[in-house]
């Protein structure tokens, strides 16, 4: 057999270890204040180290997170080893979701303090929280679809059979109609599905995305400024919509896109000239499945979901007198 080596490290070692290593590294108090924290974990919230020292956690919490942080650290000091997900405010105002792993530490048989390993997971988290709105909203068009498509056959169906009593040939056109009504549907939500089947978030130039999808339409449309946003290829989804909406519903012959920016937004103004949107409509427009032709369409609702998909937000201008103005904010 090989004799077994125990090999005894200079504490320097561990000191550079806990100084250089990626993940952070902190020791508690029983009262829950940082007796240390590594250089890790103070670049991870924007602190300085002197900052955090002697501060509880309980000052750096997300709010909503705080009694779940109280009920885990209870029972660290129970005796148990605990890990869980909790949000933290960085010193900038951003949230940072932490994956901390805490455990008990004893001397003679006495609880001298706590001891945890913390990971930034805000990555992970955002992806989980992107993909979830993306099932999200490819679940309504699924069930838009089935909707949409059944109504659609059985009005063609009800054509059809008509026909056969009556022989009039006018009941082809409404059988037409109903088909093409499915098969534009069908190449609608084909479309919506297809830009968001990418994972990846890059950079995209908001003027040329208008630009590119309004050679799709006769509308002039006016562009005034420009932003970069991070986003993905449902991005043209979000300008098609609104600009199908406004050519289609509105009657508008112009559409004007004014692009202003701050420190973290670019911020969108997409007015048209067309009829407006109507005060007993207003509040409804974003409502999952509303739809003011009759039909339950995609519309709005889809917009407005990808738009917060990208931690944005979109509202209608109810100030507008003439045509519709919708105000759009997303991160640079």
């Amino acid at each position: 057999m090989r004799a077994q080596t125990t090999l005894k490290l200079d504490p320097e070692v561990y000191v550079r270890f806990y100084e250089n290593a990626e993940d952070m590294l902190f020791l508690l108090d029983l009262s829950g204040r940082f007796i240390d924290v590594n250089p890790k974990f103070a670049q991870m919230l924007g602190y300085r180290h002197e900052e955090l020292v002697g501060r509880t956690s309980r000052k750096i919490i997300h709010p909503e997170d705080l009694e779940s942080l109280k009920r885990f650290f209870k029972s660290v000091l129970s005796g148990n080893r605990e890990k869980r997900e909790f949000r933290f405010i960085n010193r900038d105002g951003s949230v940072v979701w932490v994956e901390i792993s805490e455990w008990p530490v004893y001397e003679d048989g006495k609880l001298i303090r706590i001891e945890g390993i913390a990971r930034n997971v805000t990555e992970r988290k955002e992806l989980e929280e992107s993909l979830r709105k993306r099932n999200e909203i490819l679940e309504l068009l699924f069930k838009i679809l089935r909707h949409d498509i059944a109504n659609n056959m059985t009005s063609a169906l009800n054509y059809h059979e008509l026909y056969v009593e009556m022989g009039d040939k006018a009941f082809l056109d409404g059988l037409r109609r109903s088909i093409e009504r499915t098969v534009s549907l069908i190449r609608e939500v084909e479309k919506v599905q297809k830009s968001m089947n990418s994972s990846l978030m890059e950079k995209y130039s908001l003027r040329d995305v208008v630009e590119k999808i309004s050679q799709n339409y006769s509308v002039d449309v006016n562009f005034s400024g420009n932003c970069s946003i991070m986003a993905d290829d449902a991005i043209y989804t979000v300008f098609d919509n609104l600009i199908r909406n406004a050519v289609t519903h509105g009657k508008a012959t112009r559409i004007d896109v004014e692009v202003k920016e701050d420190d973290d937004y670019c911020l969108i103004s997409f007015g048209d000239n067309g009829i407006g949107i109507s005060e007993d409509i207003a509040d409804r427009i974003f409502e999952e499945g509303f739809s003011s032709s009759g039909g339950k369409g995609l519309g709005l609702y889809i917009v407005r979901k990808i738009v917060e998909g990208y931690g944005g937000e979109i509202k209608l201008d109810k100030t507008r007198k003439n045509g519709a103005k919708f105000l759009i904010r997303l991160k640079k």
